[in-house]
């Protein structure tokens, strides 16, 4: 199936009618934007949230467990009551990209290392590169619990940070400990790898640090002496943009810095960029055949998204020029339908074809002054017996597009740098790069 086939379709929401509505729209509840409250502004590591307690929102069919013993009881099958309901729940959880997964991995029980039992946990938001990460989880917590759990295995309580007890490792605060593997645990702050982090806890949220320099700005921020990401106009309309859609289930947030360096490689869009071919005349070819210059976004944000009807993934550009964003949104489309997948031959469009997909549209919203494009990415929603047997081994697949695939390819792109479907670099740029046989100039 070729992206010509899809209908696609540009809401340009200018008049005062539709800016007027969509502020409205603003107005509705954002856990996205809650969690990134939390972040200080000047770490620009990505971002990763998952809204757990949102999937029987999205899927009314599903229910999470009360807890882990009846999780267990369940998947061992001692407990059928309310096997459906878990199934779906199960079936749209597991296509989620969050670390939590790793205690399902290891198959053990939170509660006896964090003091909480998982299924506490209703949101999560990770920041970090993998070496210095911050994981933020939100829920209802035992603050006494919590500490007695870590006090148990050497923690120090160290002080107050506005409503936050801050707890180190024997190390200290400020010291980056090393990765011990005997010392491994469940622990989802650092546990898989047997290196502790420092941890601050309140009874909406546990907060995991695993370096000290990323410490001095959470902590700065949990007493409110710096701004966070919630603050900033680029965050807000990425959130609102989503907001007013559907229920918002996971988000990702790419480092904008690094990033920038990869959207200004060569935008090799007709063949994996490892093949041995001329790419002197590849690029040329792109000049011949209108190559137009992408206009550089300020943030880019991929977000899984539940209507009633569909499971949409967005891919969202936030423009401060209106006529960037109106430039972007019939751009991006026209780039996907040329490009082929890193690690395969397989044209993108087809990749997601594959996953269903059978509507994009292209929506330019207005929000916290920024303009930003919307390109969701849409599949019928699966049923709830569909979704139970997308998650089992089967000869007879359901013929629909699995919780999360979308999202996750999309993920997957930005995650390992095929982005050249969102490259920057201009015409003259090109031109350049194409007399000198495709280096970045």
């Amino acid at each position: 199936m070729n992206f010509s086939r899809f209908i696609v379709v540009i809401l340009l929401l200018i008049t005062l009618t539709s800016v007027t509505s969509f502020a409205a729209a603003q107005e509705q509840d954002s856990p996205l934007l809650d969690m990134l409250t939390l972040v200080p502004q000047g770490q620009n590591d990505p971002v990763y949230f998952a809204d757990f307690a949102a999937i029987p929102n999205a899927y009314p069919a599903a229910q999470l467990p009360s807890d882990w013993n009846t999780y267990e009881a369940w998947r061992s099958e001692q407990d059928q009551t309310n096997a459906q309901a878990f199934g779906v729940w199960w079936g749209v959880f597991r296509g989620m990209q969050s670390p939590t997964h790793q205690v399902f991995a290891r198959v053990d029980d939170l509660e006896p290392v964090m003091g909480f039992d998982f299924f506490q946990i209703q949101r999560s938001l990770l920041q970090g590169n993998g070496l210095e990460d911050v994981y933020y989880l939100e829920g209802s917590f035992d603050t006494d619990a919590v500490r007695s759990a870590y006090k148990s295995r050497n923690y120090a309580h160290t002080l107050l940070l506005g409503d936050y007890q801050l707890l180190c490792p024997a190390p200290g605060c400020y010291r980056y400990s090393e990765s011990d593997p005997a010392n491994a645990s469940v622990d989802l702050f650092g546990g898989i790898y047997g290196h502790p982090w420092s941890v601050l806890i309140s009874p909406a949220h546990v907060i995991g640090v695993a370096g000290g320099e990323k410490l001095a700005g959470v902590s700065m921020r949990a007493i409110g002496t710096i701004d966070s990401l919630a603050d900033d106009p680029d965050y807000q309309a990425a959130a609102a943009a989503v907001a007013e859609q559907g229920v918002l289930l996971q988000a990702y947030i790419p480092d904008q810095h690094h990033l920038l360096f990869e959207l200004s490689d060569p935008p090799f869009f007709e063949f994996p960029p490892y093949e041995l071919v001329d790419r002197s005349r590849s690029l040329q070819q792109l000049l011949d055949n209108g190559y137009t210059t992408l206009p550089r976004f300020d943030l880019l944000m991929l977000a899984d998204v539940v209507t009633e009807t569909q499971q949409v993934t967005d891919v969202i550009l936030v423009y401060r020029d209106e006529a960037d964003a109106q430039a972007a949104a019939t751009i991006v489309p026209e780039r996907i339908n040329q490009y082929r997948l890193y690690l395969g031959s397989q044209l993108m469009s087809d990749a997601l074809a594959s996953r269903f997909v059978n509507a994009v549209e292209t929506h330019i919203v207005r929000a916290a002054d920024r303009w930003v494009v919307r390109f969701e990415f849409g599949a019928d929603k699966a049923e709830a017996e569909e979704i139970i047997a997308l998650s089992r081994p089967s000869l007879r697949t359901p013929q629909v597009s699995t919780p999360g695939s979308i999202f996750q390819l999309f993920h997957e792109l930005v995650w390992n740098g095929e982005v050249a479907w969102l490259s920057i670099v201009t015409r003259e740029e090109l031109g350049r790069m194409a007399r000198i046989g495709g280096m970045q100039v």
